[in-house]
């Protein structure tokens, strides 16, 4: 691999997120923004096998969605930037998928969603659970 000090005019470049946890599977993090509020984060995991595939696709072959509080997972630091780059991105309401670097602890966003609809697989009870905050935060905030 091959890091480079500049861009050079002309090129596109990725970077591999190290997003690698225990038995095989890689975490990504949904995280639910509701007018600059963050009120939990989403662990989903997936197989290295289907790292960069749809969610949707694969979540029979996944364990469960995680919920954490934000400040469980996210340092306040990471949470000042993340609603900074929700409101200059002009995301009132959405989700925005993020990955922590294991290989240098940083944190990356991926994918900004204006229509949320929160993770697929998970307990009917703790899905219930976190529809019920985000609403609140919805009625406090908007109605």
């Amino acid at each position: 691999m091959c890091i480079r000090d500049s861009a050079e005019p002309g090129y596109i470049y990725q970077k591999l997120i190290n997003n690698e946890c225990d038995g095989g599977l890689v975490a990504d993090m949904r995280i639910p923004v509701i007018n600059g509020i963050i009120s939990l984060v989403f662990i989903k995991y997936k197989t290295l096998e289907t790292r960069f595939g749809v969610f949707r696709k694969w979540h029979h072959k996944l364990k469960n969605v995680e919920v954490h509080k934000p400040e469980d997972l996210l340092s306040e630091d990471e949470i000042t930037k993340l609603i900074a780059f929700c409101r200059k991105s002009g995301l009132d309401y959405g989700e925005i998928d993020v990955l922590r670097n294991r290989d240098d602890g940083r944190i990356y966003v991926v994918d900004v969603n204006n229509t949320p609809t929160g993770p697929p697989k998970m307990d009917k009870k703790l899905k219930q659970e976190s529809m019920n905050l985000m609403a609140q935060i919805i009625k406090q905030e908007f109605l």
